[in-house]
């Protein structure tokens, strides 16, 4: 596709005021609405933005109060309404929907889709390439690693995965390292360990180097992070937090 040339977009972004939004839910035709958007433009990715909701729920509760011209279906409505109509639209219409409250909000919002849809080309061509291309655990953040073909940056990888643990420094991960050179090395560590106990323990002693000259010091790994890892590694509960856990 030539730069100048234009493409439709599969997405429809809808604006409405909240006192439209607030109408179509109390007289119950927001779903067949939005329906009705979506079979006019061939079905497109809907998302609906809401415009002043909270403040036209503000005029509406004292209109109830003095007005005698409301109808009974918008003196009735309430949050719950609300709340229900919002999960149709996603469940029944597929249609995000996004309340805001400011003209500012409104442009915010708008210049962040249409950057989104401008870049959709890009990221989807990006991830072609890494597709086709071999593993590698890279990324345009500045803190990850890259690995070659020939596995360089593994062992970093493998230290900056230790230094994931809360207040885990590079001298600890380094001294994790020295001792277990990779994932693997230490997985099988633990499935020699004669029990669990001595699995959470096997890493706690390992000495840990800190600075360098008259002012180095060292301790040790510790009983609380050996534990950890170990959990990390030999967990089979998927709701157990390491941050729970405690030392031995």
């Amino acid at each position: 596709m030539r730069d100048n040339e234009e493409c439709e977009e599969d997405l429809l972004l809808i604006i409405w005021s909240g006192e439209h939004f607030v109408k179509l839910v109390a007289e119950m035709k927001i779903v067949d609405e939005i329906n009705k958007f979506k079979r006019t433009f061939s079905n497109k990715r809907a998302i609906l933005v809401v415009f002043g909701f909270e403040c036209y729920m503000k005029k509406l509760r004292k209109e109830k109060c003095t007005s005698k011209s409301l109808s009974n279906e918008l003196k009735n409505v309430t949050k719950s309404d609300i709340d229900l109509a919002m999960i149709q639209l996603q469940l029944v219409c597929k249609c995000n929907c996004k309340i805001l409250e400011t003209r500012a909000d409104i442009a915010l919002h708008i210049s962040q889709v249409a950057k989104s849809v401008a870049e959709t080309p890009f990221r989807l061509e990006k991830q072609k390439l890494e597709e086709k291309s071999d593993w590698h655990a890279s990324s345009d953040s500045k803190d990850c690693v890259k690995v070659d073909k020939l596995g360089n940056g593994l062992g970093r990888l493998w230290r900056q995965q230790i230094c994931q643990f809360n207040n885990v420094t590079l001298d600890i991960s380094e001294a994790i390292a020295q001792v277990y050179k990779t994932p693997t090395s230490l997985v099988k560590a633990y499935e020699v360990s004669s029990s669990r106990r001595e699995g959470e323990k096997l890493l706690a002693d390992i000495i840990v180097k800190r600075g360098r000259g008259p002012s180095a010091s060292t301790r040790t790994v510790g009983k609380e992070l050996s534990k950890k890892v170990y959990n990390l590694f030999n967990s089979i509960d998927p709701e157990q937090h390491l941050s729970q856990l405690q030392g031995l």
